[in-house]
Parts: structure tokens; sequence; C-alpha cells
């Protein structure tokens, strides 16, 4: 019997007592268990605290939950890279996975080219803070549009707001001043706010609940692979190409990752 299985067991059998006897919660207190052992923590946590923190049991939680606890999630999927293997083998969820992270190779490529292309327009430095600036804040924008916009299939938001991406960074990309710049890192920015979401939303929903958590975490390391990737790329570009011609680039990752999430629809 694994340990996971056992403190599910046990769980459920404290649900049980705590029924019987009409007890609304059992709480466990502890602190420095490594210290002094509180001798249930291992069959209700099956780990240690440092500071003081509490365990609560609840019937009518543990009830409302109708699953079984900790069953053959680690059996099915060993291991910390799980969550890896789980988005390479299923499409459903290597497709927009890998779309975003093209998408964040754009994203990180204009990160480094925005400031020589603020010297370009006259911006300088000053330009440089509001053309990131607003990067971040449109995508503020675009998380807040998503209550609304994921009333339709995930799948299709996502393609739609990679290519707004792409759109605002072609956009920033031909600026003949820095005004119509400035439009286009924020209108990229709500794009990839709303894609963020989006993303998130498909991952939740296509990850089986025993390994969406590894799912998640394999999602956020392959995104910080991505934007590493860009930072270096994008200094590349910028030499090779100038800053217009690295926007014009991270613009084509943006249509690419756009086309991409298309695919991945239900």
């Amino acid at each position: 019997m694994t340990d996971a299985t056992l403190i599910g067991e046990k769980l459920e059998q404290a649900a049980g007592i705590l029924r019987e006897q009409d007890i609304s919660l059992w709480l466990t207190f502890v602190r420095e268990t490594q210290l002094t052992t509180d001798p249930c923590l291992d069959l209700i946590a099956g780990t240690y605290c440092a500071w003081q923190s509490a365990f609560l049991v609840s019937a009518a939680v543990v009830v409302s939950i109708r699953r079984p606890f900790g069953r053959g999630s680690t059996e099915e999927h060993p291991g910390v890279l799980a969550g890896f293997r789980v988005i390479l083998r299923e499409r459903a969820l290597r497709i927009p996975v890998l779309a975003a992270m093209i998408s964040l190779l754009g994203v990180g490529i204009v990160d480094v080219a925005s400031y020589p292309m603020s010297l370009e327009l006259g911006g300088g430095t000053a330009g440089y803070g509001a053309m990131t600036g607003l990067l971040g804040g449109g995508g503020v924008l675009g998380a807040v549009l998503a209550a609304r916009a994921l009333r339709f299939p995930a799948a299709r938001v996502l393609a739609g707001a990679f290519a707004a991406s792409a759109a605002g960074l072609a956009l920033a990309g031909a600026a003949p001043i820095l005004a119509f710049a400035l439009v286009g890192m924020a209108v990229a920015g709500a794009g990839r706010g709303l894609g963020g979401v989006a993303e998130v939303m498909l991952v939740q929903r296509r990850a089986a609940d025993e390994v969406r958590s590894r799912v998640f975490a394999a999602q956020d390391g392959a995104a910080h692979i991505a934007f590493s990737v860009s930072a270096f790329t994008g200094g590349l570009l910028v030499e090779a190409t100038g800053a217009r011609g690295a926007f014009a680039v991270a613009a084509v990752f943006g249509v690419i990752a756009a086309l991409l999430a298309w695919s991945a629809a239900d």
C-alpha cells in the first residue's frame, strides 16, 4: 500500500467517524514536526511542517468530493517529468502548449528589440519603458476580457488572441512614430493576456485530475524555456536584421502560434 493510498483511506475513515459522532470538524494543530512529531500527521498529510500549521478534516467536505483520495496518480504517472510526458503524448495538450511557446518566442524577441526600436523612433529610454509597460498593461486588459471571450471555445479564443498579438507586433514594428508603436504593443499585450487565460483553461479541461498539477508545472517550465531562448535569439536578430526585422520575425511567430492553436480546436 502506498502512502497516498493509506492517507486517502485514513481521511475517509476519519470522515466516517466524524459523521458517526456528529462532529463537524477535526483539527490537528502542529509546529516543527520534525522535532516534535504528531503521530497522526503521517496518516492525514504525509509531510512535515516548520511553522504553525493546521490540518482540518470535515466530513461534509470529504463526502462532497465523491472521489477516492490519492489513488493511482503516482503509479500511473510516476516521476517529476510526468507532466512533460503527458503533454508530449496527448495532442490535445501538446498543440496549445507548443503554440504558447512559439508565441512567447515572439514576445521575448520583442522584449529585446523594443529598446533599439524606441531609439530609432526617438523615444529613448522613456519610450522603451512605455513600450514594455503597455505590453504588460495590455496583458491585464486581455485577462479581463477573457471573462467574456471564453464563452466561446477556448481553442478558438487562443488562436484569436495569438493572432491579435501578432497584429500588434506587426503594427509596432512598422510604426512610423512612437505613438503607433505604443498602440501596437498594447494590442500585443492584450492578445498575450487573453491567450494566457485561454491556455490555462484548455489545460484545466484536458488534463486528467491525477496529473493536472504536474502538467501545469510542465507548461510553466516550457514557457520559461521559450522565453530564455527568445532572449538570446532576440539579440542575434536585432544584430542581423535591425529592430524592425526582429519585430517582423516576432509577428510571424505569432501567426504560426495562432494557426497551431486553431488546429487544437475540439
